[in-house]
């Protein structure tokens, strides 16, 4: 038996939102999503799901992951037409969602970024919004033509790695809430969302993620990450 399995699992924060007239199918894509990632996190240990080596195309696949297992279908880095490029390019990921009565499609566009705990509302704002807008702006390049068929929706969606590199957690969890709620109250408007969700550990787990790491490797350098948040934004196309 490894590990792993014989340590009690870790307990996350977690949190999930979708506005569902904007995005139909989101809610239960992301409560998915969620529990792709716990169980990534407690099966791998002390390895999580937001290692500083598993970039875009890795977190791709997870949400692809979440929708998969709610019943919907999922295309990664497929060729599709885009406005730029001579009308050639790639999209990120196509899904297929049950919802209520009917299925919907959607067009992802994604980035990864990187939010410093520690540091300043101003700092978090910069990081937000160019990951944001980088987000957008490929989900703008999609080809129109690709939506109209099934009625598809582009999507612009952002992963936010959480990184706390002090050795002292004492603030750690108020700076995770302070940060979702600048995010809910602040920029949540400012930025359109009509998604978002996030896993994290707590100060006391993630102390303990810490030091789990430091006994496999004493060099390892994704000790000072405590976990993700998720954004996504419909793109309406011209």
């Amino acid at each position: 038996m490894s590990d792993s399995m014989q340590k009690q699992e870790w307990s996350f924060n977690t949190d999930a939102w979708a506005d569902e007239q904007k995005l139909p199918g989101f809610g239960k894509l992301l409560k998915s999503w969620l529990q792709v990632h716990q169980k990534f996190c407690n099966s791998c240990r002390p390895e999580n799901s937001w290692e500083d080596e598993f970039k875009e195309w890795s977190q791709v696949g997870f949400l692809s992951n979440a929708g998969v297992l709610i019943g919907g279908i999922a295309l990664e880095e497929w060729e599709a037409p885009k406005t730029s490029n001579s009308g050639d390019g790639r999209n990120d990921l196509f899904l297929r969602l049950p919802t209520q009565n009917q299925t919907q499609d959607y067009f992802i566009e994604a980035k990864r970024g990187c939010i410093d705990l520690p540091k300043s509302e101003n700092d978090w704002a910069k990081e937000l919004s160019k990951v944001m807008g980088d987000a957008i702006k490929g989900a703008k390049e999609l080809d129109k033509k690709l939506l109209l068929p099934h009625k598809g929706k582009a999507v612009a969606v952002s992963f936010l790695i959480l990184k706390f590199d002090g050795e002292d957690t004492a603030n750690l969890d108020e700076r995770t809430s302070t940060l979702l709620h600048y995010i809910r109250v602040k920029q949540g408007e400012q930025l359109g969302l009509n998604a978002l969700a996030s896993i994290f550990f707590s100060a006391e787990d993630f102390q303990k993620n810490r030091l789990e790491r430091k006994e496999k490797d004493t060099n390892d350098k994704n000790n000072e990450f405590v976990g993700m948040i998720f954004m996504a934004k419909q793109v309406d196309l011209t």
